[in-house]
C-alpha cells in the first residue's frame, strides 16, 4: 500500500527533522535555478567584451564584462587639472607675496606719490593764479580734479602695498585647502569609475 503525503506535510517533516539532529545549522542539498538576473554597471557605459558564458558559475566580485565609457579619460584629465590648480593655489597662499610683487607695489606707490605731489603743487599755483584772475575758473577746476585723482590713486596704492605685505586673509588658506580636498575627492570618484569599468 502506497501512501501519498500531502506536500504541506512533507515540508513540515523537512523543517522538523533538522531539529532532531545535534547540528544547529540547517543544511539543504539541491539545485537553485534562477531564470534571469538583472545586472547593471555602476556608471553608464558600453559593453566591450563579455567574459562569462551563460550558465557559468560566478561569485561576488567576479568580472562579468568589460565596459568602456566615452569621455571618461577626459574627465580624469580634467579632474587632475583641477587638483593641480587647487594645489598651486594653496602653495601660493602659504608662500605669500613674492619679493618682486612687493617691489613692484612699492615702485607703483612711489610713482603715484610723485604724481600726487606734482598735482598738489599745480593746484597751489592754479589757486594763486585764479585769485588774481589770471586763469579761468575752469582751469582751477581741472587742477583740483587732477590733484584729487592723483591723491586717490596714491591712497589706493598705499592700501595695495599694505595688502601685498600682509598676505592672504586668514580664511583664504582654509578655503583653498577645502577646495583642494574637494578636487581630490572628485578625482578619486572619477578614477573609481574607471576602475569599475575594468
Amino acid at each position: 500500500m502506497h501512501m501519498r503525503l500531502h506536500p504541506f506535510l512533507s515540508i513540515l517533516c523537512l523543517a522538523v527533522l533538522p531539529s532532531c539532529q545535534s547540528s544547529s545549522a540547517p543544511e539543504a542539498v539541491g539545485t537553485l535555478e534562477v531564470t534571469a538576473v538583472d545586472l547593471a554597471p555602476m556608471v553608464p557605459a558600453r559593453v566591450v567584451r563579455v567574459l562569462v558564458q551563460e550558465g557559468a558559475l560566478v561569485r561576488a566580485g567576479d568580472t562579468i564584462a568589460v565596459l568602456t565609457q566615452a569621455g571618461l579619460r577626459d574627465q580624469v584629465g580634467e579632474a587632475r587639472a583641477r587638483v593641480t590648480s587647487a594645489e598651486a593655489q594653496v602653495q601660493e597662499l602659504e608662500r605669500g607675496a613674492r619679493p618682486e610683487e612687493i617691489t613692484k607695489a612699492e615702485q607703483d606707490l612711489a610713482a603715484a606719490t610723485a604724481v600726487a605731489t606734482n598735482a598738489a603743487a599745480e593746484l597751489a599755483r592754479a589757486r594763486t593764479l585764479a585769485s588774481n584772475n589770471v586763469i579761468a575758473k575752469q582751469q582751477l577746476d581741472q587742477a583740483e580734479a587732477r590733484s584729487a585723482e592723483a591723491e586717490a590713486r596714491r591712497s589706493s596704492l598705499v592700501l595695495a602695498l599694505w595688502l601685498v605685505k600682509a598676505g592672504a586673509r586668514a580664511h583664504r588658506p582654509t578655503a583653498a585647502g577645502a577646495d583642494l580636498a574637494r578636487a581630490r575627492s572628485a578625482l578619486a570618484a572619477v578614477e573609481a569609475n574607471v576602475g569599475d569599468l575594468v
